[in-house]
């Protein structure tokens, strides 16, 4: 009636972009950051298996125990 109906669908299309963009804004931080501690965690996970396995070349470490703190070494984990 009287044209209102466009002024309020015109009204929550605004409003429902805008939360769309903060939503993707939000979205693209969250998986930026999950990205840079996976990587963190990897990275550090490899260099404690690159130092247990120089470690076994040279005799300095039996297999048992370099095999126990890498299973022990914090690596990236799946969510829930």
């Amino acid at each position: 009636v009287f044209g209102r109906a466009k002024a309020q669908a015109e009204n929550i299309r605004a409003i429902t972009d805008d939360y769309r963009r903060a939503t993707l804004r939000t979205l693209r931080i969250a998986f930026l950051s999950s990205f840079a501690l996976e990587l963190l965690a990897t990275i550090s996970v490899a260099l404690v298996a690159v130092t247990i396995g120089m470690r076994l070349v040279h005799g300095e470490l039996d297999l048992y125990t370099g095999l126990v703190v890498l299973i022990l070494a914090p690596g990236p984990r799946s969510p829930g």
